[in-house]
């Protein structure tokens, strides 16, 4: 019942109105679609990572137990597919089983690659295409599709969450260690203490002396990334991770901003405010 941003259903329904169609039961449907697939990756996540908080409130497992929280996620997931069945169109079928796909390799890859300090910025970028971006990808593609958007601007519009998803990631990444806990609706370092590379600590790591990094790489060899949580987030800030992030987050905007101006479609303005935003 905690109240999202659902940027995911509003973007496919964004893109679904800027070639004029009207709006129809079909465009919201798929729209829940996308938030219910999201919330479904949501539960699991905070089952695999022990969150305690979710948009502020207690994690549903906090309150549920793992098990039902689990079968919770699996239920998503299930209703997601009836509803996209339902709908009778086997290009959209696919670009949702393609995305569940994709989120599911991306969550594997993050698992496995946790306090992996060797973590290289194009391996971060993967993990963050498959685990979000997908899912903005996909909500422009289906809204493209039920647009009947031409092929040239389809393309254009998929660049386009694919863009906009990766630098959504990134500014989250940045938040996690720049927000405090009432912003961000969970504790502020939660990403550090579940051992998650990210982009603001590999651009630090870059940046910084190599005297600076050996400590730090010491720290994550010796999985004693918790206590020394304080540490870590100062290397950061210190070393301009943030700022150099922040600059790779907003690369991204500028090139997802690029390819709604190439396409024809009627409202630009929406998709260039979601990109900003």
């Amino acid at each position: 019942l905690t109240s999202g941003k659902k940027i995911r259903g509003l973007l496919l329904i964004l893109v679904a109105n800027s070639n004029g169609l009207k709006k129809n039961l079909k465009i919201y449907n798929l729209a829940a679609a996308i938030e219910l697939l999201h919330y479904a990756s949501l539960i699991h996540d905070d089952v695999i990572d022990d969150a305690e908080k979710r948009r502020g409130v207690l994690s549903l497992h906090k309150v549920l137990g793992k098990e039902l929280s689990i079968l919770a996620g699996d239920y998503f997931f299930s209703l997601v597919t009836k509803i996209i069945f339902n709908e009778k169109n086997f290009k959209i079928f696919k670009i949702f089983i393609d995305a569940v796909n994709s989120l599911c390799k991306g969550a594997i890859d993050e698992i496995y690659n946790k306090n992996n300090i060797k973590l290289k910025e194009n391996e971060y970028i993967n993990i963050i295409t498959q685990k979000t971006a997908s899912l903005f990808q996909i909500s422009s593609e289906i809204g493209s599709l039920l647009a009947k958007i031409n092929l040239s601007d389809y393309e254009n519009l998929k660049k386009f969450g694919l863009y906009s998803g990766i630098a959504f990631q990134i500014k989250d990444d940045i938040l996690d260690i720049t927000a405090d806990e009432k912003e961000l609706g969970k504790p502020t370092g939660s990403d550090i203490c579940e051992g998650k590379i990210t982009l603001p600590l590999i651009k630090a790591l870059k940046n910084a002396r190599e005297s600076k990094k050996s400590e730090i790489k010491n720290i994550y060899k010796q999985k004693k990334v918790l206590e020394n949580m304080d540490k870590i987030m100062y290397f950061i800030k210190n070393n301009n991770g943030i700022e150099l992030a922040y600059k790779e987050a907003e690369r991204y905007v500028n090139m997802a901003k690029k390819f709604v101006m190439k396409s024809k479609i009627k409202n630009k303005e929406a998709l260039i405010q979601i990109a900003d935003y």
